[in-house]
């Protein structure tokens, strides 16, 4: 908040402003099927057929998932995991939404084993609001941001149910989960395995004490909790020094290598390594996947991420608490394998549609950064909106 009081803003006792009240209990048993939605502090959780409250109402969290700020065009049900607005006191109901998630609520929860938000607290606290039509501006401005991120997000939506309907018929020749147990395969297509395309190398057994934190004179090392089906993340990646690596060349990895967890509870989770700026090196019980000649990288990573393919490799696993697989298990998965020309075609489609999607998500955190910017400056008068 700005030290000097923005013209025509006014101070006062958050309560004067908004007075927040606790929602009310209703159990699963009592709700009868409607069109009114039941809110939990974490979103809608069901229906019911009657209104306690009528909207517009803003509705956070209270106890559970404390200070989510949700806003309600029309009536609705808050549970008593919530707090909402019994009294907005003719301020704009969706500049409020904005002011309380800007505000952190969270801030005021208060209790140790089950923490909840004390709206006492919150009450309490001095907050300056401007007058009724710089509101209405504000509310309008963040709003078109939200309606661009919205409208961004359905375009990534789009773009995965084009992915998965073009999987099922890309990359198993329209046979989907039965792509190993019968129907009739494109021309040029064949029933073959994983083996048949690549091997699969297994990473050097580094001793944790040999482990370095300087940055200097080392290079990185990969272990399972370095990626998710997803690129590596060096950030996190455990060092050794270079003079440890001198004859392990053959464990080195580099730009577009496809690993494999090969043990825990994540067995068969993927990784790719992307554009390393240093040296970096395969631990144990991480699996590089090592095309043959016959095979397309892209295409492989593009298949190896089906849900049919981890689900093989979860039932090739071994062992209840801590699920094992070889490099020997992974290569005998059975897939379908099309022609090499046709792998490299599969894959152009279908990484072109991941990057549109990875161009669409990097637009919606630069739509998120602008509105938190917005949001700074609006909400605190450090910007006006109206003279």
């Amino acid at each position: 908040m700005l030290d000097e009081l923005p013209s025509g803003w006014k101070k006062d006792k958050f309560i004067n402003f908004v007075t927040l009240k606790r929602g009310y209990d209703l159990p699963v048993s009592k709700r009868v099927e409607g069109a009114v939605p039941v809110v939990a502090s974490n979103g809608p959780v069901g229906w019911h057929n009657e209104a306690i409250v009528r909207g517009p109402v803003v509705v956070t969290g209270r106890s559970g998932t404390i200070g989510k700020v949700q806003f309600y065009e029309h009536d609705c049900h808050p549970l008593n995991t919530t707090l909402y607005t019994q009294d907005l006191h003719g301020n704009n109901p969706q500049f409020v939404a904005e002011f309380l998630r800007h505000f952190r609520l969270e801030r005021f929860a208060t209790g140790t084993g089950v923490p909840t938000l004390n709206r006492n607290l919150v009450h309490e606290v001095v907050v300056a609001f401007p007058p009724l039509p710089e509101q209405q501006c504000i509310a309008e401005v963040l709003a078109s941001v939200d309606d661009s991120i919205r409208a961004t997000e359905a375009v990534i939506e789009q773009a995965e149910r084009v992915k998965g309907g073009l999987i099922k018929d890309l990359l198993t020749g329209g046979l989907g989960s039965e792509c190993v147990g019968g129907g009739e395969l494109p021309e040029g297509w064949r029933l073959g395995k994983l083996g048949d395309l690549a091997k699969i190398k297994n990473g050097f057994a580094f001793k944790s004490k040999d482990f370095t934190d300087e940055t200097s004179k080392s290079a990185l090392v990969v272990r399972m909790s370095n990626f998710n089906n997803g690129p590596v993340v060096f950030e996190g990646c455990k060092r050794i020094p270079l003079e440890v690596v001198e004859s392990l060349e053959r464990f080195e990895l580099g730009d577009g290598d496809i690993l494999i967890a090969m043990s825990g509870a994540t067995v068969g989770k993927l990784g790719i390594v992307e554009s390393p700026n240093e040296r970096v090196f395969l631990n144990q019980r991480v699996g590089c996947v090592v095309p043959n000649k016959e095979a397309c990288r892209e295409f492989l990573w593009h298949f190896m991420r089906t849900e049919n393919f981890a689900a093989r490799v979860f039932q090739s696993a071994t062992g209840n608490a801590q699920p094992n697989i070889s490099g020997k298990q992974i290569e005998s998965i059975q897939i379908v394998v099309p022609p090499s020309d046709e792998q490299a075609k599969i894959a152009g489609i279908l990484s072109s549609l991941d990057d549109q999607v990875a161009a669409n998500r990097a637009t919606v955190v630069q739509l998120e950064t602008v509105k938190r910017g917005l949001m700074d400056d609006l909400l605190t008068g450090r910007v006006r909106t109206v003279k």
